[in-house]
């Protein structure tokens, strides 16, 4: 019996050190207290252990802290989580940058934009060939690209991204009917400078973009890897 109430009178040993125990609590309380020294050991320890932290100074939480407190507790606004899920998060980044990338690409195609009509019957496909300005004999030639003919369309163009900066080429396009037979276009001239503005405008706007998108994953990071007390 005497052991059961022993531990149940030690139960309000922090109420009776914060001075919290009601009158009858208390005095039932300090009657026990004169039958059970050890309970005496433990109260005196936790006496000293308020002792402690009530003489440690004082800390006022930062102004701007305490009302983001005050407004999340009055208006009852949901924490952010504290995990973090890279598995989720680096996917979507990924495609976000693919996307902004094709955007781009047919937006401003950072190559040299080979262009011709067409008169007459619709061929079968038509294959572009290249060669440098200062070797342009028809044994210099060499196949970079066909693309396939398409009925109704008379304008077609071809995006050459193999290019050599400062180096001037030669084009010939070649249409090739359904029984092999082929007709080659006029040469044309094509300087590869004229794709360098667009591919630095290109590279430029893909790099704005990309880092606008990683300061967006750091901070999505740092605010659900805050604890929720830090993270109003």
């Amino acid at each position: 019996m005497k052991s059961w109430l022993g531990r149940y009178m030690r139960g309000y040993l922090p109420a009776y050190v914060n001075a919290t125990l009601g009158p009858v609590q208390k005095r039932l309380f300090e009657r026990w207290l004169s039958f059970d020294d050890s309970l005496n050991d433990e109260l005196d320890q936790l006496a000293g252990l308020r002792s402690a932290v009530q003489s440690q100074p004082l800390m006022s939480p930062d102004p701007f802290v305490l009302r983001r407190i005050m407004t999340a507790a009055d208006s009852g606004m949901v924490l952010p989580r504290t995990t973090w899920r890279p598995s989720l998060v680096w996917p979507a980044v990924a495609a976000l940058l693919v996307l902004s990338a094709l955007l781009l690409w047919r937006a401003l195609p950072p190559g040299l934009e080979i262009s011709w009509s067409l008169e007459g019957a619709t061929p079968e496909s038509f294959r572009v060939y290249r060669a440098p300005v200062d070797a342009s004999a028809n044994d210099d030639f060499s196949l970079i690209g066909e693309l396939p003919a398409q009925t109704g369309v008379n304008r077609y163009d071809y995006l050459d991204l193999r290019l050599v900066p400062g180096q001037q080429f030669v084009y010939q396009v070649e249409a090739v009917d359904g029984s092999g037979n082929t007709v080659t276009s006029q040469a044309l001239i094509g300087n590869s400078l004229e794709a360098l503005p667009r591919q630095l405008l290109f590279l430029s706007i893909f790099t704005v973009i990309s880092f606008a998108i990683w300061s967006m994953l750091r901070q999505y990071r740092s605010v659900i890897s805050t604890p929720a007390h830090l993270a109003l």
